[in-house]
């Protein structure tokens, strides 16, 4: 059976670590016991976020990261998320152990380089299963999803390519042909209110991001809606912030360079202005459009051939309105 690297699955361990409270598991402990951490702060560029409890487990081949009472501030707009939970299928105790020594020399020595490493050089089945779950998700003190959950499989999540990303000198060429990222099933749920829609998958298309979805449902105040085809494209604004892009014409400098590792990137970014603050204000500008080939209820079609597009910001406004 294929094995791939699947570093890319967590990401989110390319940050700089600000502080661990306590760490209820070391180098000493057995290599399957569980890995809890407390008061953990970790910081990415201008974000900073604060988790209350970490564990990293393994039962029957599943590797299972959960942490609880996480909360942020990006652009002083606050977020918190009650809970988190990402599993990984397929494991074997070697690799559960490799990443579990990674995590703690990580949080001793307060440099995630050993974690990044241990991650990309992970292996696990193409066909192990991954799951992803955050629960309660605020921001602004607004209660945005009860609950976010998707599944898929690491040989299709994983976009080709993503594990020569967590190393140094990662080529442009490689940036530029990573895969898509395709989840079997992707449910928001919040109140009555649940979206529901299978086979997503998440590309790059040129400078834009295109999302797709085969069909699915949506239910709100007791009315459910089927549909099929529903296509998304994000692309960047109409005016590009100068900040962004000079951060552009030095990652392309870096490339050519054969030198574009993630702190290379981070220095680029800082150098070049790129802010949480102008980041977010260009995403809220960015454009979309959106289709559905068609919608029904109760077997009656309701719509067919839907098509709208704006901004981010116009397309939540009205999501917010609907909800």
């Amino acid at each position: 059976m294929k094995r791939r690297q699947f570093g890319a699955m967590l990401a989110a361990a390319t940050f700089s670590l600000g502080g661990v409270g306590s760490a209820a598991a070391d180098a000493s402990a057995q290599e399957t016991d569980p890995l809890q951490i407390a008061d953990v702060s970790v910081s990415l560029g201008g974000i900073t976020a604060s988790i209350g409890r970490a564990t990293f487990a393994f039962d029957e081949g599943t590797m299972l990261l959960r942490a609880t009472d996480w909360s942020t501030e990006v652009a002083g707009e606050p977020m918190s998320i009650g809970e988190a939970r990402v599993a990984v299928d397929g494991a074997d105790a070697e690799t559960f152990a490799t990443v579990r020594a990674a995590m703690v020399e990580a949080f001793e020595s307060r440099s995630a380089s050993s974690l990044v490493s241990a991650l990309a050089d992970a292996n696990v089945s193409e066909d192990a299963g991954v799951r992803t779950f955050l629960g309660s998700v605020e921001t602004g003190g607004q209660l945005v999803a009860d609950e976010i959950a998707a599944t898929g499989t690491v040989g299709s999540v994983v976009p080709s390519g993503s594990g020569e990303l967590l190393q140094d000198g990662a080529s442009l060429s490689e940036v530029t042909a990573l895969g898509a990222s395709e989840w079997s099933r992707l449910t928001i749920q919040l109140g009555d209110t649940e979206l529901a829609a299978n086979d997503v998958v998440m590309q790059r298309d040129g400078t834009a991001l295109a999302l797709s979805s085969s069909g699915g449902s949506a239910t709100l105040s007791g009315r459910t809606f089927d549909f099929e085809e529903m296509a998304m494209t994000v692309a960047p604004p109409e005016t590009i912030p100068a900040a962004h892009v000079e951060f552009a014409s030095r990652l392309r400098e870096l490339a050519d360079e054969g030198s574009l590792s993630l702190s290379s990137v981070q220095s680029a970014a800082e150098d070049s202005g790129v802010t949480v603050a102008n980041t977010t204000e260009a995403v809220r500008n960015a454009r979309f459009d959106l289709s559905f080939a068609n919608v029904s209820e109760g077997g009656r079609t309701v719509v067919s051939n839907f098509e709208t597009s704006g901004t981010l910001a116009e397309l939540m406004t009205v999501l917010g309105q609907r909800v």
